[in-house]
């Protein structure tokens, strides 16, 4: 995303980063159903095995087919590796995994008053709080070689940039929960197959792909990503809302498909509003950080939403399911849905419908997110939005002032350098 913000003219970042989005969405949508395939026919392991040859053919593309950079000023990789801001990468990561493993495990292998979860979630708060001194301080104090902090303070202090990171977050949230939490839902409340739940999640997952397609379109024209983000928050929030309401018997209501295009198309449009509205908020130098800190964030919010209703399924189901089934029954059930296959009827379809009302909790539960997201929202509309073609001027004044005048166009992407032209041809008439 980063070298696709970096490359894309500012006018048509919307629609490069809309088609992106689409492979990113359609894979989505495919994944399922080829992890449902694999878990049903063989092993589990076979979902990461398949990465490997996929990596090997990306890295191929990209080693022998990405341009060469056409300025003869090179930074060697002892250059660029000591610009790198490792001490902030440390911290983050630290904070990501150390506060992550607690929150999903906790309540399972290790009790929520356990030392091990409690030293866990203060060690995580310790690295984030190392993580935000770090960078305000490299931020505040410039040394040589200058190191490239992960979030200068000169982004993370902009109101309309904050907005999309947190929008990001949020959103990031609902989308793993629905990719993941759906299909199981269709599994363990309507008896499907792995394979028909993963197909049967395709109308949120197609909508959420072509809104996004639509939406980049859109906002290369006209910079009206605030209302795009606002209305995508929005339908996300009544889509999930609309989800709760699912009856817990075994047919799955037609409904049910209207509500996915519905929270889908309130995905989509958030997920590219967001990313748009930053980029077109910071300056070049700092398309980077921002780009990379909104993929982040997403990411993060998909795996937190993913234990807060981990969490919440089985608080619900611990409480509820002895009153069917025996307290061994319950905790494999919690375990594994394919557990109620083997259960009495009658018993079988109780236990679903328990699954149903954990399903329902959980989707209330998101709705409670996307409405904090949309209050978020409303902070990033601005009276008078920049333009799609401004350039922020970068930390020296302008681009052409960060090198020789002889060099300067071979520093700028072809398409930059058009694009400048035909705008002084248009200040000079």
């Amino acid at each position: 995303m980063v070298l696709v913000a970096e490359i894309a003219p500012k006018r048509h970042f919307g629609a490069v980063y809309g088609m992106v989005n689409l492979v990113f969405v359609a894979t989505s949508a495919v994944g399922p159903v080829i992890g449902g395939a694999i878990t049903t026919h063989s092993t589990w392991r076979w979902c990461f095995y398949l990465n490997v040859p996929a990596g090997a053919c990306v890295i191929g593309v990209l080693a022998f087919l990405f341009p060469k950079a056409e300025s003869e000023a090179k930074m060697t990789l002892k250059d660029s590796l000591v610009r790198v801001d490792w001490l902030g990468l440390i911290f983050i990561v630290g904070a990501s995994v150390v506060l992550i493993v607690p929150l999903q495990e906790g309540g399972s292998d290790f009790g929520w008053k356990s030392p091990t979860v409690i030293a866990m979630v203060a060690v995580g708060g310790l690295c984030w709080i190392a993580f935000a001194s770090w960078e305000i301080f490299i931020s505040r104090n410039p040394r040589e070689p200058a190191l490239l902090p992960m979030m200068p303070n000169r982004v993370a202090y902009q109101r309309v940039v904050g907005v999309c990171i947190l929008n990001a977050f949020l959103t990031g949230i609902a989308f793993t929960s629905t990719v993941v939490y759906l299909p199981q839902r269709f599994q363990a409340v309507n008896d499907l197959s792995p394979v028909t739940a993963g197909i049967r999640i395709c109308p949120a997952l197609v909508v959420s792909a072509f809104a996004a397609t639509a939406t980049g379109f859109v906002l290369s024209k006209k910079n009206i990503c605030s209302y795009m983000m606002i209305a995508g928050t929005a339908l996300q929030l009544l889509g999930l809302g609309l989800q709760s309401s699912l009856p817990t018997s075994a047919a799955v209501p037609p409904a049910a498909y209207g509500y996915q295009a519905v929270l889908g198309l309130g995905l989509g449009t958030s997920l590219i509003a967001s990313f748009v509205l930053a980029r077109i908020e910071v300056r070049r130098e700092d398309i980077a950080p921002t780009v990379g800190t909104i993929t982040q964030v997403r990411v993060f919010g998909g795996v937190i939403g993913l234990v807060i209703c981990r969490v919440t399924q089985q608080s619900y189901l611990r409480r509820h399911l002895p009153q069917i089934v025996t307290l061994d029954a319950t905790e494999t059930i919690v375990s594994s849905i394919a557990a109620i296959s083997h259960l009495a009827p009658e018993t079988a379809a109780n236990v679903r419908r328990a699954y149903g009302e954990a399903s329902n909790m959980q989707w209330r539960i998101l709705a409670y997110i996307a409405a904090a997201n949309l209050l978020i929202a409303l902070f990033s509309w601005r009276r008078h939005p920049k333009p799609i073609s401004d350039d922020p001027p970068s930390a020296e004044g302008n681009l052409e002032a960060a090198v020789p005048e002889t060099d300067s166009a071979a520093t700028l992407t072809g398409a930059d350098v058009a694009m400048t032209s035909l705008e002084s041809s248009r200040d000079r008439k």
